[in-house]
């Protein structure tokens, strides 16, 4: 594994995790619905996009040529 893609095996992490606990906290409090929600999707999408796997896809290569 590339050290580069070890990096975005940790950020990935941390988005998950950052993920799942603010989902967390926002079933159990009282929050901005519509803020909240851009926040999980933000995190989600910057999770995927960080993910070693994802980036060594045929269709990641192709999207980044086009």
């Amino acid at each position: 594994m590339k050290s580069m893609n070890k990096v975005f095996a940790v950020v990935e992490a941390i988005l998950w995790y950052t993920f799942f606990y603010f989902f967390l906290y926002c079933v159990k409090n009282e929050v901005n619905l519509f803020m909240s929600a851009f926040i999980l999707v933000a995190l989600v999408y910057g999770a995927t996009i960080s993910c070693p796997w994802f980036r060594s896809t045929d269709a990641w290569k192709r999207m980044l040529e086009e």
